[in-house]
């Protein structure tokens, strides 16, 4: 465990590659939640999309909810923002209890899906769709997979892959979506990615159906 001024040295050093690593490869099992949660409520200022996402994501693995936080990272979902602080802050609420997201999450998903925006994206959006659950969980999850069918874009899929490893779906839908993808693989040129996730996955994911 790293003291606190170790912490500080790494978390607030001035090259983002030491700040990246740090929070990309530390377990954070320490007592300094405090000090993670006060430094990420109050970057509101941050520009690098690439470490703003770092931050998001631990804001997400620390499991810090406070409202204010969710509302600035909701509004980041319809602003003008990078699409990897979007996927960021999508893989933040997929992880959030339904108590917690927003009384229009589910519109207001379902709408931004239709607007013009990356495969990446849109995919994600729709997985998070499914993962809430409603009475329009078979509409999502059949549109999640016309949306892969029409990409040809590898980090897409590879990415419904990695919702499916870590995120609580249904295990029949989980089947679903991997037989897709799968089929799909056997189609296009989905990458080495793809198939080795697809083959680290398999047996686990029809042992559990």
């Amino acid at each position: 465990m790293k003291t606190l001024a170790e912490v500080k040295s790494l978390f607030e050093h001035k090259s983002y590659d030491v700040r990246s690593d740090f929070i990309n490869e530390y377990d954070f099992k320490d007592d300094h939640f405090e000090y993670y949660r006060q430094f990420i409520m109050t970057a509101t200022t941050v520009r690098d999309h690439l470490y703003l996402s770092d931050l998001i994501d631990l804001a997400g693995w620390l499991n810090i909810n406070d409202k204010e936080l969710r509302d600035r990272y909701y509004n980041y979902l319809f602003t003008r923002q990078h699409y990897v602080v979007k996927l960021a802050a999508l893989d933040y609420f997929k992880h959030c209890s339904k108590e917690l997201l927003p009384a229009t999450y589910e519109q207001d998903l379902a709408s931004l899906s239709h607007k013009r925006t990356s495969d990446i994206l849109r995919n994600q959006i729709q997985c998070n769709l499914v993962l809430i659950n409603t009475e329009k969980k078979d509409l999502y999850l059949l549109q999640l997979l016309e949306m892969l069918t029409r990409t040809n874009d590898w980090r897409s899929c590879y990415r419904v892959l990695m919702n499916l490893k870590y995120c609580r779906f249904d295990s029949k839908d989980k089947l679903v979506i991997y037989d897709h993808i799968s089929e799909l693989a056997g189609k296009k040129n989905l990458g080495e990615g793809v198939e080795g996730l697809l083959k680290e996955m398999g047996t686990e994911i029809r042992n559990n159906k």
